[in-house]
């Protein structure tokens, strides 16, 4: 009797889940972007994107916990997890949802070089880690990845990217997108969905093109979500972002099997 009130109970915490997140995805999603960008006007610096080609895994020497479980961050190559770091913190703390926690962070080494400077000069290249206080506690399945996946993904201006390069407002790459613009949607397993997609940043005297992925992934019987972001130039942008979002997925799910 007690295992079948537990079950209701996830039940209803999934639900009222799945109901915030359908209220609250746009907003989310464009704090995500905002978080780039913490991009200072002043200073034009662009970092040079690297690939993040045949990401090794290590043993865990970094861990974050959520709820009753211990998530494994891999070590990955050419990048550095620093979601501790006091300077990141603070970094992230003007941009972070409440209803969020932040379990993982990866800055490309050579950003992570001039962290103690973090939010003066721009960056991309870099990995996200969170999950829903929301779901904390609640054993996640595959439907509940399918269900959130859905939800994630309904928001968007739904264009292959054949069809964004033919559309007139691409050509000769004079860019003009006033939404977020979903690319692709796949499953990357039986217990990890990505979708891919384009947002457009705009401030003072800045207005480019972000890049940009959105994992949900069944670790432990949790939903966890990992995102990668890169400001877009061609067509290369968007394969490289998702060879490196599966590749970092498929460490992290090593990680913790």
């Amino acid at each position: 009797m007690a295992q079948r009130r537990w079950r209701l109970e996830n039940v209803f915490r999934y639900l009222e889940y799945v109901i915030v997140m359908d209220k609250q995805l746009f907003i989310i999603l464009s704090l995500f972007m905002i978080v780039v960008g913490c991009r200072n006007p002043s200073e034009k610096e662009k970092l040079t994107i690297q690939e993040n080609a045949n990401l090794p895994i290590t043993d865990c020497n970094t861990k974050s916990d959520f709820g009753n479980i211990t998530l494994c961050l891999p070590h990955i190559e050419g990048q550095t997890e620093c979601h501790t770091h006091p300077k990141v913190q603070r970094h992230l703390a003007k941009f972070e949802d409440p209803e969020n926690v932040l379990l993982g962070y990866y800055l490309s080494d050579r950003t992570f070089e001039r962290v103690d400077s973090l939010g003066h000069f721009s960056f991309d290249n870099y990995y996200k880690v969170y999950a829903s206080k929301k779901v904390l506690g609640v054993e996640a399945d595959r439907k509940m990845l399918k269900d959130v996946m859905a939800l994630m993904t309904s928001g968007f201006l739904d264009m292959t990217a054949e069809e964004l390069n033919k559309d007139k407002n691409f050509s000769k790459h004079q860019i003009n997108i006033s939404e977020p613009v979903l690319l692709e949607k796949y499953t990357l397993s039986g217990d990890a969905s990505i979708m891919v997609a384009l947002m457009r940043l705009s401030g003072e005297q800045s207005n480019h093109l972000m890049a940009f992925t959105m994992g949900s992934v069944l670790i432990k019987k949790r939903l966890i979500f990992v995102a990668h972001y890169m400001d877009y130039t061609d067509e290369s942008s968007i394969q490289t972002l998702k060879r490196n979002t599966e590749e970092f997925i498929k460490a992290l799910n090593a990680a913790n099997s």
